[in-house]
């Protein structure tokens, strides 16, 4: 029997340069810069295996040209197929991309950087936008998509309508009831994962930035029990991994029962 594959993590400073094609007015801005803040979130959240670290900068031109240096430890390369994906499908939907690189700074030479630090030094502050010779892009890794590894503690079914974008509802029940605050938690973290879905997870032989959620409302049936009803679903399986992985961290402090798609 074959050992399992472990998939590609990585360790570092990580700087990000996305580019327009045009000029983006203020509100296309701001969904491009929107973008790459959910897909950090998503990193926070545990979303998406691995740690997010210091976010050192993420600063935006007057024309819409994004320029973000960030740590991470231990990120699977395969989370930044789901950035491609999410940055592809902005330039389909909002307004086209010029380029976009994502690549490892240079390991510093100054010891020991502490990557969760809030006052973590950059490694070079001097880096210009253009990545260094021979540096891979992260955006168009080959890495597989994230899945999570370890089975989760509650309940999972899934069932799909017919169709070629069919709607799509997600229900997910709790042991207890939650607070208002916690309601309020979910709902944000959902449409975080909700957020990955627009570009990140096209489905098998589709082009990044081909998947998408439709308009979609985030209700509670009750204290216990959260429902998402979207009204069209286009994406790959992987994209209910980094669901899963979102309410595995609920799970430790706010156990599960299950989460059903239908």
């Amino acid at each position: 029997m074959s050992a399992t594959r472990t998939p590609p993590t990585m360790s570092g400073t990580i700087r990000l340069y996305v580019k327009p094609a045009n000029p983006l007015g203020p509100d296309e801005a701001a969904e491009l810069r929107a973008v790459v803040e959910q897909f950090f979130e998503a990193l926070r959240l545990r979303a998406l295996p691995g740690t997010m670290g210091t976010v050192h900068a993420l600063d935006q031109k007057p024309e819409g040209a994004l320029d973000a240096r960030f740590d991470v430890i231990e990120v699977e390369r395969g989370a930044f197929r789901v950035l491609h994906g999410m940055l592809e499908g902005f330039s389909c939907m909002v307004a086209p991309l010029g380029g976009a690189l994502a690549w490892r700074e240079p390991p510093s030479d100054e010891g020991t950087v502490d990557l969760l630090a809030a006052t973590a030094p950059l490694v070079s502050s001097a880096a210009s936008p253009e990545p260094p010779p021979l540096a891979d892009n992260l955006l168009t890794t080959d890495a597989p998509l994230p899945v999570l590894g370890p089975r989760v503690p509650f309940e999972v079914s899934f069932s799909f309508q017919g169709g070629a974008a069919p709607p799509l509802a997600i229900e997910v029940a709790f042991a207890s009831p939650l607070t208002d605050d916690d309601k309020d938690r979910l709902d944000r973290e959902i449409r975080v994962w909700a957020a990955l879905v627009q570009g990140g997870y096209p489905l098998p032989g589709d082009p990044p930035g081909a998947s998408a959620l439709g308009p979609f409302t985030v209700r509670f049936d009750d204290a216990q029990t959260l429902r998402l009803s979207a009204e069209s679903f286009l994406a790959g399986d992987e994209c209910f991994e980094s669901l899963r992985a979102l309410l595995l961290q609920w799970n430790a402090t706010t156990p599960v029962v299950s989460m059903e798609t239908e």
